[in-house]
């Protein structure tokens, strides 16, 4: 009975020590009231969208980064092209939270640099707002020499 209590114990914590952590951690925090208007989140002093990113550890000095920033629901999807590129690069520390929001996101919400799916870019850029329904936005971080 002790030999299969001990491999249990052994079988579990190998399952818990496979666990991936992430180096990045990601908050995203929306400002009510909500905007169905995809520029106000990315306006000049604009606090509707707030992303904090931390690279957490001490494995290495520091890490350039890019986004990705996902928006889904009623039907749709938009979401940074894979192959966006913005000049502006993002330099993590470790420890050091690094905080974005109003115009250091205008780039990642311009719709020339977002693919759609669910409705065309050129019928969404007629209204520049989001269809009625809810949202989900999602914020990925990537490592920009190695997406």
């Amino acid at each position: 009975m002790k030999k299969l209590l001990l491999n249990i114990i052994l079988i579990i914590a190998s399952l818990t020590s496979w666990s991936q952590q992430y180096p990045v951690q990601v908050n995203l925090m929306m400002g009510a009231p909500y905007s169905v208007f995809l520029k106000d989140y990315s306006a000049v002093n604009s606090k509707k969208m707030n992303i904090s990113i931390l690279l957490r550890g001490s494995t290495t000095n520091s890490v350039n980064a890019k986004l990705r920033i996902k928006i889904s629901g009623g039907g749709i999807s938009m979401q940074t092209k894979a192959s966006y590129h913005n000049p502006q690069i993002i330099n993590l520390f470790p420890g050091k939270p690094e905080f974005l929001s109003g115009d250091m996101l205008a780039d990642y919400l311009n719709p020339a640099n977002m693919d759609f799916s669910g409705i065309s870019r050129e019928a969404f850029m007629k209204t520049g707002r989001l269809p009625e329904g809810s949202y989900k936005f999602t914020v990925e971080v990537y490592e920009a020499r190695r997406n």
